[in-house]
């Protein structure tokens, strides 16, 4: 805003030049005299500014007035590179991208505006780069949200999963009643994929705030091996020692780590688990979660005294030939048994003959999760195994800390007795079975996450926003409206805008005829993704 002086002297300047041009500006002589000068204004108006006055003055001359509230404010800003209307269309097209099951990308959608303005300007540039920012600020009624990609079969099951998973509880709560399942007596195991050295991507930290900003870096050993750990914990909180499988066994120089002697080693080509390893770790765990099960304690039972035979099926007076079953549970009834619940993913491995035999033997039932559940049914995974991968880190920082260059497997070794007492605490291994409603069973978590999934598309607007959405009847309005003109002014219009009503009229009614094929195209894909869904339960496959 400029300043009174300077306004002041501007005004008076255009007002001398006006009353001259109007002729009355005279003097005793009757003569015309000279309109106020720029200079002389400057003089008369002490703190004014040349040129300021003159600027000010030109301003109030295009506006042929002499009072500067008239004069309008200036418009600074860049010209827009669509009309409301053509920003209005870029938005139902964002509605109908959603709709369709795959919101618009920043490049989609800067190719609409694109081909908007094309067709009214064919020698029309590209919009720049910022242009997507400026329409995201010039309408608060769209955000942001990251699009990430999820396979076929975990979405068909999030869309039409939910009755299934009501019958998967009921079907575990009859179980766990039936056999008189305690919390001791309920396991979940589960694998998780740690790299030995590697550091974390993506981790907030404080620096020293400096002029220019630059990441930070920090160094990684980038040790890549992978090493799978097979955990388990039950719904009182315990756990068994850990099962570490590398692709390459221990060497001898590995026989001073200070780690859990319990724990245990196992190799394979890939570094994962598979059906050998999965019948070794079962007889393990067979060993270990009887002797955690309070119904055990209670009783007082010996292991080798209840079933006549170790975890090998053998005994001190047969340590050569395994038994076909465990002699000591012969002829028991169901109601005298000690019964256990493992409850596993449908990992390869664990589907193996040789596994649910073994498992069927010692009378530790087995229930599987549904397929592309984990994410919601597995304790580990809710509970466990994230506190289990920020130990880790924790343990690699510490070490680089202290000028190590390196963090081999060697290390991890000998560190894990501490990683895995950080993770697999017995409050979160509880947390992950009430997160999963797995013990004591319970289906809401699980059907909740589903239907707040699926009601995700349907959240309702903000009150705030939604009159800045395009109307749902505007198709119809638009058609009633050049109807309603082209009746109302027929004889009053011209022949070449009648022609051009009508062609209004005929786009808008393609328009609708669209409109109702992609709302029954988007219900359609809907219905063909629960279809598959129930085809692929029953061992077929949908059309895709």
């Amino acid at each position: 805003m400029p300043l009174n002086a300077n306004i002041r002297a501007a005004q008076a300047v255009v007002s001398s030049r006006q009353r001259l041009q109007k002729g009355l500006s005279r003097d005793a002589s009757k003569l015309m005299k000279k309109p106020l000068s720029i200079r002389d204004a400057k003089r008369q108006y002490k703190g004014s500014n040349k040129s300021s006055i003159a600027r000010i003055v030109k301003q109030l001359e295009v506006a042929k007035t002499a009072d500067f509230s008239l004069v309008p404010e200036p418009n600074n800003s860049r010209p827009r590179l669509l009309s409301d209307a053509e920003e209005e269309a870029i938005v139902c097209f964002i509605i109908w991208m959603q709709k369709s099951g795959l919101p618009a990308s920043k490049g989609e959608i800067e190719d609409a505006a694109n081909t908007i303005r094309s067709r009214r300007d064919p020698h029309a540039q590209p919009v720049s780069r910022m242009s997507y920012r400026r329409f995201r600020d010039d309408h608060p009624e769209l955000d942001t949200s990251i699009l990430k990609s999820k396979e076929a079969a975990r979405y068909e099951y999030e869309e039409a999963g939910v009755e299934e998973t009501k019958q998967w509880f009921k079907r575990l709560s009859e179980v766990i009643t039936r056999y008189r399942i305690g919390a001791s007596e309920c396991w979940n195991a589960d694998q998780a994929g740690i790299r030995v050295g590697i550091l974390r991507e993506r981790m907030q930290c404080l620096v020293v705030r400096t002029k220019k900003k630059t990441p930070t870096e920090v160094f990684s050993p980038e040790d890549r091996e992978t090493c799978t750990v097979i955990g388990t914990g039950n719904a009182a909180g315990a756990t068994t020692p850990p099962w570490l499988i590398f692709k390459a066994f221990p060497t001898i120089e590995w026989s001073d780590i200070d780690g859990d002697p319990n724990m245990r080693f196992a190799q394979s080509e890939t570094a994962f688990s598979n059906a050998e390893i999965t019948l070794e770790w079962a007889k393990h765990f067979n060993r270990w979660s009887w002797e955690k099960s309070a119904t055990v304690q209670h009783r007082q039972l010996d292991f080798e005294q209840w079933f006549g035979c170790n975890e090998h099926l053998k005994s001190e007076f047969n340590p050569i030939t395994p038994y076909d079953m465990p002699p000591g549970t012969e002829g028991k009834e169901e109601e005298e048994l000690v019964w256990r619940l493992l409850i596993i993913d449908g990992f390869s491995g664990h589907g193996s003959f040789a596994f649910r035999e073994y498992c069927i033997k010692f009378n530790i039932l087995v229930a599987f999760l549904l397929p592309h559940s984990t994410h919601m049914l597995q304790p580990m995974d809710l509970g466990v195994f994230q506190w289990l991968k920020n130990a880790h880190q924790k343990r690699l920082r510490e070490a680089l800390r202290k000028g190590n260059l390196t963090f081999n497997r060697r290390d991890f070794a000998g560190s894990f007795k501490e990683i895995f007492e950080e993770g697999f605490t017995a409050a979160h291994i509880i947390a992950g079975f009430e997160k999963s409603g797995i013990f004591p069973p319970t289906e809401a978590p699980a059907v909740g996450y589903l239907l707040k999934k699926k009601l995700k598309t349907h959240n309702a607007i903000d009150p705030a926003l939604s009159s800045l959405l395009p109307a749902e009847n505007r198709f119809p309005m638009a058609s009633d409206t050049a109807r309603d003109v082209s009746n109302r002014y027929h004889d009053i219009l011209s022949s070449p805008t009648h022609r051009g009503l009508e062609a209004v009229q005929k786009i808008v009614s393609e328009a609708i005829v669209l409109e109702d094929i992609v709302k029954k195209h988007v219900a359609n894909r809907q219905e063909r993704i629960q279809k598959r869904y129930q085809q692929r339960k029953r061992g077929k496959r949908g059309r895709p």
